[in-house]
């Protein structure tokens, strides 16, 4: 049963409360990967984003790489956070 503190929660309260624990708990959660509409945010440090014809890889906001396809980033990023050097 929900508790009496919900009950009278605004629609603008609930959309910050849910505002606050998704960028507590996804956006910096080291195992979430989220798509956007032209970007991929990969594991709290990597951003992948879509450009004409290449996706640009930043970690911590610092570009590191680019590669021609959104799978190829992502694979990238995957290697690169589990120091697997052969797949970069």
């Amino acid at each position: 049963m929900a508790s009496s503190n919900l009950r009278g929660l605004t629609a603008p309260k609930a959309a910050l409360l849910l505002e606050k624990i998704a960028s507590t708990h996804l956006f910096n959660n080291p195992n979430s990967i989220l798509q956007g509409d032209d970007s991929i945010q990969a594991f709290g440090v990597y951003s992948i984003n879509k450009n004409t014809n290449q996706f640009k890889i930043y970690k911590n906001r610092v570009q590191v790489a680019e590669t021609a396809s959104a799978k190829n980033a992502l694979a990238w990023c995957i290697a690169d956070k589990y120091n697997i050097p052969s797949l970069k």
